[in-house]
């Protein structure tokens, strides 16, 4: 078997070289640490779909996609569409809206947990909550 050409990495290295003084390892996270596979991180600088890029320009198709949550992909127009609109109203008002109902009721058509009224009191309960109530 040959081995795959190796891939310009020096923004990519010049990242990590900056990411060293700030993260332990370099990186947020220890998933992200490399150490267990050898080699460098790459850093993305862009998400479309199911590809991403790196801060050196190479391409990926992104088999992770953030191990779990962007079931949609990096950037689907529907959502970006969608977050433009929310935004447009205002992001965090620290009151009552509209919008919260509507968040909830959305949230109980597919969380068993989000039904119950003791959850629904805040967003930072029921997600936790949702994490470990729900199965696929």
């Amino acid at each position: 078997m040959t081995e795959p050409p190796e891939l310009p990495m020096q923004r990519s290295r010049q990242l990590f070289a900056q990411a060293r003084e700030i993260f332990p390892g370099g990186v947020s996270s220890p998933v992200r640490a490399f150490k267990g596979v050898g080699g460098e991180p790459f850093f993305v600088a862009r998400g479309a779909g199911a590809r991403i890029v790196d801060a050196d320009g190479n391409e990926y198709i992104d088999y992770v996609l953030s191990w779990g949550p962007l079931v949609l992909g990096h950037a689907p127009t529907v959502v970006l569409d969608a977050l433009r609109e929310t935004m447009a109203r205002g992001t965090s008002f620290g009151t009552s809206s509209s919008s919260s109902t509507v968040a909830i009721t959305a949230m109980a058509t597919v969380f068993s947990c989000a039904r119950d009224p003791a959850w629904r009191h805040s967003a930072f309960r029921i997600r936790p909550a949702c994490r470990m109530r729900w199965r696929p």
